[in-house]
């Protein structure tokens, strides 16, 4: 492998697995999304310019296969119905299951995520985007929508967060 695509692979890969991870919640599956699309992008590279494009290219890919991967989950859920259809979709909450990991948890960080989980997928995919540097325009692409569409969501999944309860900050008044 050639250096600049190696220094590439190891500067976004991080990245591209921490956002695969806030579409869909399970880490290990973020992780080989993020493997697939690059092992997808380097396969084709002879159609891309992955030096000018491949960032777009690789969040892209991410997000679509993050898209495939929850319809399949929701598919499996449906057929099964069962008590566990929480877990394996990925919705339950797993900070409740192990004492130390809500006691070490911290109050503030555990609310913020339940509100982006709260959030649509487009808006919380936008969201995370924005929150990583992209501007309207490439976060639009990213996700397949108009720079304006894109500029909808995220206005939208800050009024979202700016409206959300703010209990830990009632506590600390009291």
């Amino acid at each position: 492998m050639d250096g600049p695509i190696e220094q590439w692979i190891l500067r976004q890969g991080p990245k591209a697995v921490n956002y695969a991870r806030t579409l869909i919640g399970d880490r290990d599956a973020a992780q080989d999304i993020v493997q697939e699309s690059f092992c997808s992008l380097l396969r084709h590279r002879e159609r891309y310019d992955l030096r000018r494009d491949g960032d777009k290219l690789l969040f892209t890919a991410v997000t679509n296969r993050c898209r495939n991967w929850v319809r399949r989950r929701r598919r499996q859920v449906s057929l099964e119905s069962g008590p566990d259809s929480l877990e394996a979709l990925g919705l339950a909450d797993r900070r409740l299951e192990d004492p130390l990991a809500r006691a070490a948890a911290n109050e503030l960080s555990a609310e913020i995520d339940a509100i982006l989980a709260s959030l649509p997928e487009k808006q919380r995919a936008a969201m995370h985007l924005g929150a990583s540097g992209w501007e309207a325009r490439e976060i639009g692409e990213i996700l397949g929508v108009s720079a304006n569409h894109a500029a909808v969501l995220l206005h939208r999944a800050r009024k979202a967060i700016a409206a959300a309860p703010e209990p830990h900050l009632i506590e600390a008044r009291e």
